[in-house]
């Protein structure tokens, strides 16, 4: 298992760890899924690989809990009541673009 390597509050981006990702961490069980995921990482909770969200709430007496999470395309995440510990995520870093001026652009681009 891995050591928990960020404190996430309340209101952070983060995103759900892809399968593989999962599998590379904590190992792969006899049928090709993530073992031993602290609180657990099934079958029926692989659509979460790779969505976006934030953090509504986290469990107070287990801090590396997140209790609730929004903007899940797919609501079965509050319908399930997954327990989503801080292993599955990660923090969600947005791909932060250059601006880059007209005559260097064309500059960039042409052969």
């Amino acid at each position: 298992m891995s050591a928990i390597e960020h404190e996430f509050q309340v209101g952070d981006a983060i995103q759900f760890k892809d399968w593989q990702e999962l599998i590379d961490e904590f190992g792969e069980n006899r049928l090709g899924r993530p073992k031993d995921v602290p609180g657990g990482f099934n079958i029926q909770m692989r659509y979460l690989c790779g969505q976006v969200a934030h953090i509504k709430s986290i469990d107070s007496g287990r801090p590396n809990f997140i209790k609730t999470v929004e903007e899940i395309e797919d609501d079965k995440v509050h319908h399930r009541r997954w327990f989503i510990s801080t292993a599955m995520i990660k923090p969600y870093e947005e791909c932060e673009t250059e601006e880059v001026d007209a005559d260097s652009f064309i500059s960039m681009i042409q052969f």
